[in-house]
């Protein structure tokens, strides 16, 4: 498991250094800073990434990514956004991060953004691939998804952001079910059923727009849409599914 070093504390950035098996494998530049035209005025920015290019290890850039976010978290940042370059986006994807339009954005860059309560805890060894029961991104409550006899269960996602729309809101979660699937090696045209929960039904029409935009053609799943409070009430959407591997 990597561990992060804080290097050097400025005004308003920390300098941090990524440590596995003894040696420095990356760097990063972080630090308090408001989301642009957003309410969440207590974000933490991860300025910059680095990695070592003398490293070598499987997913190096998430797990160091990874560790970076914990150290962000346990420093009280509870929500993180990043400018990512374009060919970086896989990898804080998979981690639970979402792309939000931001006219400010670098060019060759997105804005991604991401909740702190729900960074994965990859030390935790997922099942190996031909496992009778296959857990994605296991966490201490539970796992973003787990396979069983060739049927991939997701557990239900939340957005990032509260202060947009419905359909943006929805928009993230279905973005947060891509990468998911991705991990079980599948995608959205292999849904078998869906389940959405909305705080309020007046949202359904916001709702239906950024699923029928999202889905793949001709492979619409069993569906169901209920108005229930989602996981966190600070949120209008949550969906849960079910898809074949």
């Amino acid at each position: 498991m990597l561990d992060v070093i804080e290097v050097e504390r400025l005004a308003d950035r920390f300098h941090l250094a990524v440590r596995g098996a003894g040696h420095i494998v990356a760097t990063a530049t972080v630090g308090p800073e408001s989301l642009p035209q957003s309410t969440y005025l207590t974000a933490w920015n991860i300025a910059g990434l680095v990695l070592d290019c003398a490293s070598t290890g499987e997913d190096l850039e998430v797990h160091a990514l990874a560790a970076v976010m914990r150290w962000i978290r346990s420093a009280g940042g509870p929500f993180l956004w990043a400018d990512v370059p374009q060919g970086a986006i896989d990898p804080f994807r998979s981690l639970g991060f979402t792309t939000t339009d931001a006219a400010d954005c670098r060019p060759g860059h997105v804005r991604m953004t991401c909740r702190a309560d729900g960074i994965a805890d990859l030390s935790a060894p997922e099942s190996p691939a031909d496992a009778e029961l296959r857990h994605i991104r296991p966490l201490p409550r539970l796992s973003r998804a787990v396979m069983h006899q060739g049927v991939v269960h997701l557990s239900g996602l939340l957005p990032n952001r509260a202060d947009v729309s419905v359909r943006e809101q929805t928009r993230e979660v279905l973005e947060k079910m891509d990468a998911v699937m991705a991990l079980a090696g599948t995608d959205r045209s292999r849904l078998i059923s869906a389940t959405v929960y909305l705080a309020s039904l007046s949202g359904v029409a916001e709702m239906n727009a950024a699923w029928e935009a999202w889905l793949a053609p001709h492979c619409a799943p069993a569906r169901s849409c209920v108005q229930a409070i989602p996981g966190s009430a600070d949120y209008a959407v949550e969906i849960t599914a079910i898809a074949a591997a």
